[in-house]
């Protein structure tokens, strides 16, 4: 546990790598067009929420920008204690301490929630970075409540440029982030996305991406995606 809070407490004090190479090129001249992945997630959840589980809450924005829409408590998990001392303290700045919390825990060791606990989960940039993914996707069903909603933003390893990567004998690159491909020790296409959902219990209700043009790589996201985003409802028991 300390080593891995060690390798993200230092994530946190660096930015991320430039991307290299044409496609690089090309992100860094079209970033004006770039749609982040947490905006994403905040168009497709409802207006309405109570209880909020964030994995992964970095600097704890997402929930920052859902706290209008949360009507109970807004809560964010993170391994890094610096980021969840940091999210803490802008909670607190901007009057949300009693609404928005922090708390530091790995997800890799189960969640200390009780089942059906919450209305909706989110799971951006994490999935990727887990021990065991098929352990982690049944923790987060069972504390989503029946009827509730789960997202998970992951890379995507089918990508068209990372086949091409493939196919030149080189390992595709999956994150710009500092360290061994930024942390991430496991991989996903969009088949391995739909088959956890389904085998935990949700029912697919969006599939969409993040990134620059998002809009035209939802087209054909499995080839033309860099990053799948999907949302799920959990079905009701």
């Amino acid at each position: 546990m300390k080593s891995k809070q060690k390798f993200y407490n230092e994530k946190a004090k660096y930015p991320k790598i430039k991307q290299r190479g044409f496609f690089g090129f090309l992100y860094h001249k079209l970033t004006r067009y770039y749609i982040d992945r947490k905006k994403v997630a905040l168009e497709i959840l409802p207006e309405n929420l109570d209880k909020v589980l964030d994995i992964g809450s970095d600097d704890g924005r997402l929930l920052f920008s859902l706290s209008e829409r949360i009507s109970q408590r807004g809560l964010g998990i993170d391994v890094s204690p610096i980021l969840v001392r940091k999210a803490n303290e802008e909670a607190k700045r901007r009057g949300l301490g009693k609404k928005i919390l922090f708390k530091e825990f790995d997800v890799d060791d189960g969640l200390p929630f009780a089942t059906n606990s919450f209305e909706v989960v989110t799971c951006l940039a994490v999935l990727e970075h887990v021990f065991d993914p098929i352990f982690v996707l049944k923790e987060l069903a069972r504390v989503t409540r029946p009827g509730g909603s789960l997202i998970v933003e992951v890379p995507n390893l089918a990508w068209f440029p990372r086949r091409l990567t493939l196919l030149l004998g080189r390992r595709p690159r999956t994150s710009w982030a500092p360290g061994w491909d930024g942390g991430h020790l496991q991989y996903f296409t969009l088949f391995d996305l739909r088959k956890l959902f389904k085998d935990n219990g949700f029912v697919v209700e969006k599939e969409i991406c993040s990134g620059v043009f998002a809009s035209f790589r939802n087209w054909w996201l499995s080839l033309l995606a860099a990053d799948l985003i999907v949302k799920g409802r959990k079905i009701k028991q």
